[in-house]
C-alpha cells in the first residue's frame, strides 16, 4: 500500500519515471484462475500501473508469464545462479 501511495504522490508531482524496486512480488503463486476465484496477481499489476509506475524490478517471479500483467516493463532478476555458485564454493 505504501509503494501505491508513493508511487502516486511522484506521479502528482510530475515525475518522468518512476522505478518499483519489489524484492519480493507478493502474490505472484496467484497467477492461475481457480475455481470461483480471481486472479490476484493481474489486480496488483493494474493497480500498480494505475497508481503511476512505469518499470518494476522484482527477484525470482513464480512464473515468467506474470510479466504479460504488465503495461509496462518488468524486470525480472533470478537469484539461482549466484545461490548455486555460493553453494558450490
Amino acid at each position: 500500500m505504501e509503494l501505491l501511495i508513493m508511487a502516486y504522490a511522484l506521479k502528482t508531482a510530475c515525475a518522468r519515471n518512476i522505478i518499483g524496486v519489489i524484492p519480493y512480488f507478493p502474490y505472484s503463486k496467484q497467477s492461475k484462475m481457480r475455481k470461483r476465484g480471481s486472479i490476484v496477481c493481474k489486480l496488483l499489476a493494474s493497480m500498480l500501473a494505475k497508481a503511476g509506475l512505469t518499470h518494476i524490478i522484482t527477484m525470482d517471479l513464480h512464473q515468467k508469464e506474470i510479466q504479460g500483467f504488465f503495461s509496462f516493463p518488468v524486470d525480472n532478476l533470478r537469484a539461482s545462479p549466484f545461490l548455486l555458485q555460493y553453494i558450490q564454493e
